[in-house]
C-alpha cells in the first residue's frame, strides 16, 4: 500500500520502517494480563469502555500482528478487524489469528486514504499509533469516521516526555525521533474533543512507572553505557506494583483516553 500521496498529515516514520519492524514477528502473539503490572493497568482501562452487546464490532487501527485484539476477542468476545498499511504487518497479523483459531477481517489500507471504506464499528481503538503523525485532530477525525454514530473511540500512546524523554535522548536518539512527544500531554487533547464533539469517558496518564520504556540502546559510549546500568537499577525499583498504580506526566508510562462519538442509541 502506498503512502497517500496527497496526505497533508505529517508523519514521523514511513511505510519500510513498518515492514522492518514486523519482519519476523514472532507468533502466535496476545497480550495478557498478569505478566506486567504496566499493561494490566492498560489492559483495564482498555476493557472498561469495550462494547458488550452481542456482536459488537470492534477494529484496530495500526494493530499488526493483532497482540491487542486478539486479547479483547477472548476477553471480551468482540468480532475483530484489524486496519494496517504494511503488507508485512498484514501477513503476520493474518498469520497470528489463524494461529489463534480466531475469525479476523484484516484490511490493508492507509487510515488517511480518502477512498478507505471498511465500514463502521461499535469500537474504534488504537494503541500505540497516534504519536506517530503531527496533525492529531486529522487522526482522530479519521478513528471517529470509522465508528458508528454513539459508538466507542478509545486511542492510547507511550508518554515519551519527563524522566522517559530524558532517558531516550541518551540511550535511543533515533527511536525517539519516530514519535511526536508534543502530543503526548493529554491536557491538549482538549481541542480534538472540542473539535470533533466528542464526550469524554476517560482521559490521563496510566501504567505508572516502567522502565522498559527505555530497554532499547542505540549509542554504545561510556555515557550510554552508564545511564544504561542506571536503567535497570531503575527496573529493579520499579517492581513492585505501586510503581505502577499512581501517575504523573513526567514519569508515567502510558497515556489513554476513551471517547463517545455523537450521535446513535449509545447502546
Amino acid at each position: 500500500m502506498k503512502d497517500n500521496e496527497h496526505d497533508s498529515q505529517r508523519r514521523f516514520t514511513e511505510l519500510g520502517y513498518w515492514d522492518d519492524y514486523w519482519k519476523g514477528a514472532r507468533l502466535p502473539k496476545r497480550v495478557e494480563r498478569g505478566h506486567s503490572a504496566s499493561l494490566d493497568e492498560i489492559l483495564s482501562a482498555l476493557t472498561r469502555w469495550v462494547p458488550t452487546a452481542p456482536g459488537s464490532r470492534a477494529l484496530e487501527v495500526g494493530g499488526a500482528p493483532g497482540a491487542y485484539l486478539s486479547f479483547l476477542m477472548v476477553d471480551s468476545g468482540v468480532q475483530g478487524s484489524i486496519l494496517d498499511y504494511s503488507p508485512i504487518g498484514c501477513a503476520a497479523s493474518e498469520r497470528n489469528f489463524e494461529l489463534q483459531d480466531l475469525e479476523v477481517e484484516v484490511h490493508q489500507g492507509d487510515l488517511f486514504s480518502d477512498d478507505l471504506d471498511i465500514g463502521r464499528y461499535d469500537l474504534v481503538y488504537s494503541l500505540g499509533f497516534i504519536e506517530h503523525f503531527g496533525d492529531l485532530t486529522d487522526v482522530m477525525r479519521r478513528h471517529v469516521q470509522l465508528a458508528r454514530p454513539g459508538g466507542i473511540v478509545i486511542v492510547g500512546c507511550p508518554n515519551l516526555r519527563g524522566i522517559n524523554q530524558w532517558f531516550l535522548k541518551r540511550l535511543a536518539p533515533e527511536l525517539l525521533a519516530t514519535h511526536n512527544t508534543d502530543m503526548m500531554d493529554p491536557d491538549t487533547w482538549v481541542g480534538f474533543e472540542q473539535a470533533l464533539g466528542l464526550e469524554v469517558l476517560q482521559r490521563g496518564q496510566v501504567g505508572g512507572f516502567e522502565p522498559s520504556v527505555f530497554n532499547k540502546v542505540e549509542l554504545d559510549t561510556r555515557e550510554a553505557r552508564f545511564w544504561r546500568i542506571v536503567a535497570r537499577g531503575l527496573s529493579l525499583l520499579a517492581r513492585p506494583g505501586f510503581f505502577k498504580r499512581h501517575n504523573a506526566w513526567w514519569f508515567s508510562h502510558y497515556v489513554m483516553a476513551a471517547y463517545r462519538v455523537p450521535g446513535g442509541d449509545d447502546r
